[in-house]
């Protein structure tokens, strides 16, 4: 790979480019792209009540490239409850990942049907301490233009794989973001990595506690238009404990 200059590099590897048939995780700044269709919005769905508040919910994401196992944050009930109720209902059975970008992240939820949201949208709950290192489970969302408030998607949802950065380049993203690292953000993208533009801007969820190889393996395959994987990859959903 050739030498380029750290900022090229940043740029190439965190932009995203939007389809209209789906919902992406929002590209940087200074890209401009279509406005998309806003999704029609329903009220989200009823609060599934909430488990202990020392014990989080547990998934298995299978895969055929092996399992990946996160955990809900109970901070964050609505999008909690939401993927609850999507898990329960079916949504993600033989559901593809359908955009992979390596070293930004591996984004899924559309239904094996094709239909690409449930016709609501859930409110935004950010919490400074849940960020966008190394395996955040986040929701996607329609871009800032149709949706100021940054509610999520009903059902699409990203795994952040992300990079490893340096001091120069954290300070790079602060600078151009501004953002207001804490020390925990800072100790966490430069050791295992992560995309922090999208700090505070994305809902994270929950948080992948095994199988990163996973994701890294899911990142790296090959992709045509659209960032799309050339050969298709599903995933099936799996509540382990509640």
């Amino acid at each position: 790979m050739k030498e380029e200059s750290t900022q090229d590099t940043i740029q190439e590897e965190i932009q995203i480019e939007e389809t209209t048939d789906t919902v992406a995780v929002e590209e940087p700044k200074e890209i401009t792209k279509a406005e998309p269709e806003p999704a029609p919005k329903k009220e989200a769905p009823k609060k599934i009540e909430a488990p202990a508040k020392d014990k989080r919910t547990k998934v298995i994401i299978h895969t055929s490239f092996g399992d990946i196992t996160a955990e809900l944050f109970n901070e964050t009930p609505k999008h909690r409850d939401n993927f609850i109720k999507n898990i329960k209902e079916g949504w993600y059975k033989d559901s593809p990942w359908h955009r992979v970008m390596n070293h930004f992240m591996i984004q899924g939820g559309q239904n094996a049907d094709g239909t690409v949201d449930k016709g609501y949208t859930v409110p935004a709950e950010f919490r400074p301490e849940f960020f966008h290192k190394k395996g955040a489970l986040a929701a996607a969302r329609q871009p800032d233009q149709v949706n100021p408030k940054m509610a999520s998607s009903s059902c699409q949802f990203y795994i952040v794989q992300g990079q490893v950065l340096n001091t120069d380049q954290l300070n790079m993203f602060a600078q151009r973001y501004n953002l207001n690292l804490t020390p925990e953000q800072i100790k966490a993208y430069t050791t295992i990595g992560g995309s922090p533009h999208l700090d505070g801007t994305y809902t994270v969820f929950g948080q992948v506690i095994d199988g990163l190889d996973v994701v890294d393996k899911i990142a790296a395959v090959k992709t045509g238009k659209g960032d799309q994987p050339v050969e298709k990859i599903t995933m099936d959903i799996e509540i382990v404990e509640e």
